[in-house]
């Protein structure tokens, strides 16, 4: 299957209905929705082929202009990844806010994403790991989901409200996504590294793209091991369970804080800022400060993702000369080795030649000393020379010769 762009896919599924249109690239229409969503090509509202059939005028939505989050091209069969870096472009005086889906109660990120919190992994210090990785990006203790979903949703209303895209990173682009570390002061390399999803949640502005996290902080506290493979806050114990207690330690344990992180999902460039909450609550209202920064911080991603883009390019530069050298050596070499198998078949030949002609000369001195000898004798060892004879396998040297391929012939464009 050929890939097909958005306009092209645009036109056909305001073409026919959707299920139409899905049947004939082989897949549900529910998947060619999804499709859509990925490449933001709107899609006629329930209803349209029934106005459309009774008479009635619907209107159809213009295609927008392409995103940097926007898959441009789609195929059942091929995946071709495009260029990552992000394109300068003059920011937009005027900022329209992202139209939502009719009937939407949160944004779709966020929207079924708690059923997914339901069943999962938990680490020791109480984080959750989702079986489903295609999900917004939030890393928290279980007592914590409900809240961190109810932020999310906020600011990424706020964003789009402000013109700012929230979505998932598009298959094509390849984006990165920066591992965090929830602990509020770092420390040492640990084990086990926190959840982190299929692919970024990002945010788009003024032709950039960031990427966001959103992740519960934690600190280290000391804890004390209750017998029951737990660990428990010495400052939770009961004066019971104090007296009881045989030894302590330090573990990192959430603090019910949150953080958003946003990072540079381009590759080979490091740019990070957090906005940690004080307080339980209060990061939901910092939406237009996080808007401001990330705004300001254009500029910078722009200039690194640049300085990335040319260290990229220098290195492929670097491998294709290499590639080249390898690939003269390789021909140099099998140039050597034509040359000496060559050389090795002629000396051989000559050898041969050499070898046959001193037989020659044997052969020829025994029959003119045999024509000396007495008739009964000169035949009887005529026969027995005639017999010898046939004993060295007698080739044309010419042929020989013939066959003989120098080391132009040998070599592969020879």
């Amino acid at each position: 299957m050929t890939s097909v762009d958005r306009e092209t896919l645009y036109k056909e599924v305001w073409g026919e209905p959707m299920t139409a249109v899905a049947k004939r690239y082989g897949v549900s229409s529910s998947y060619l929705a999804r499709v859509c969503q990925r490449m933001n090509i709107p899609r006629p509202a329930r209803g349209h082929w029934a106005k459309l059939a009774a008479g009635k005028p619907s209107r159809q939505v213009p295609l927008p202009a392409a995103e940097p989050v926007d898959e441009l091209t789609w195929s059942k069969d091929e995946f071709k990844p495009r260029d990552p870096w992000p394109i300068e472009s003059k920011p937009q005086r005027r900022r329209q806010r992202v139209p939502q889906p009719a009937g939407s109660c949160c944004h779709p990120l966020v929207a079924g994403a708690s059923k997914h919190f339901d069943k999962v992994r938990e680490t020791e210090e109480g984080y959750l790991r989702p079986y489903k990785r295609l999900l917004v990006d939030v890393y928290v203790s279980r007592h914590l989901v409900e809240r961190v979903l109810l932020v999310a949703d906020s600011l990424f209303r706020e964003f789009e409200a402000n013109g700012h895209r929230v979505t998932l990173a598009p298959r094509d682009q390849l984006l990165v996504r920066r591992d965090i570390d929830e602990r509020k002061d770092g420390g040492r390399e640990r084990y086990e590294r926190p959840w982190k999803p299929e692919c970024p949640t990002i945010i788009t502005v003024d032709g950039v793209v960031f990427g966001l996290s959103i992740y519960e902080i934690s600190e280290s506290v000391e804890v004390a091991h209750t017998g029951t493979g737990q660990y428990v806050p010495v400052a939770d114990l009961t004066a019971n369970q104090a007296r009881r207690i045989g030894w302590t330690t330090y573990r990192d344990r959430p603090t019910g804080l949150l953080c958003l992180e946003a990072y540079s999902p381009y590759p080979r460039t490091e740019w990070t800022q957090r906005w940690r909450e004080s307080s339980p609550g209060d990061l939901e209202h910092r939406a237009k400060s996080i808007i401001r920064t990330l705004r300001k911080s254009v500029p910078t991603i722009l200039a690194l993702a640049d300085e990335a883009r040319q260290a990229v390019e220098e290195e492929r530069r670097r491998w294709e000369a290499m590639q080249q050298q390898w690939e003269r050596e390789r021909i140099e070499r099998q140039r050597a080795q034509a040359i000496k198998e060559s050389r090795d078949e002629l000396l051989k030949i000559i050898d041969d030649w050499s070898t046959k002609t001193k037989y020659a000369a044997f052969f020829a001195e025994v029959e003119a000393r045999a024509s000396e000898l007495p008739e009964p004798e000169r035949r009887s060892l005529l026969d027995r020379l005639d017999r010898a004879r046939h004993l060295i396998i007698e080739t044309d040297s010419i042929d020989s010769l013939r066959g003989w391929k120098s080391h132009d012939e040998r070599e592969p464009n020879g």
